[in-house]
Order: C-alpha cells, then sequence, then structure tokens
C-alpha cells in the first residue's frame, strides 16, 4: 500500500483546485503541489480515509475535474 495519494487536475482547473483544497480541508491532510495535481503524504492512520466517498460528498462531479494519479510516476509538466 502507498504512503501518498495523488491528485491530478484535469477539465476546470479553478474547480479542479477547489475540489482539492476542499479534501485537504476534510481529510486534514497537507498537500504538495505538483505541476499537475497535489501529492499526499499518508500516515498509518490515513489509509482510513474514504478517498472516492469524500471526494463524492464534496462534489458530485469530481470525476470531472480531479483524478487519482500513480504515486509511483513522475509528476507530468502539462
Amino acid at each position: 500500500m502507498s504512503d501518498q495519494l495523488v491528485l491530478l487536475t484535469q477539465g476546470d482547473e479553478e474547480r479542479s483546485r477547489q475540489i482539492i483544497d476542499a479534501f485537504a480541508q476534510k481529510t486534514g491532510l497537507s498537500a504538495n503541489r505538483r505541476p499537475d495535481g497535489v501529492a499526499f503524504e499518508l500516515g498509518p492512520d490515513d489509509h482510513r480515509i474514504e478517498v472516492v466517498r469524500t471526494l463524492t460528498e464534496i462534489d458530485s462531479g469530481w470525476s470531472e475535474h480531479v483524478a487519482l494519479g500513480d504515486p509511483g510516476a513522475e509528476p507530468s509538466s502539462t
């Protein structure tokens, strides 16, 4: 299990950032900005966070603006 959660921006950049910021606030995780989104470092208890459920509570259309990324992949510059 990875100790990092990556959320990628897609679609409307402003809405993507709003959703990601709300996710960080709701979960208490600190966001590390990347060119293509953010990475959250996960502690032992953070693996209990229900990521999809939390994103859906924030915005039911979240997947139009945010994608789950691969923690092992290099950040994209696009």
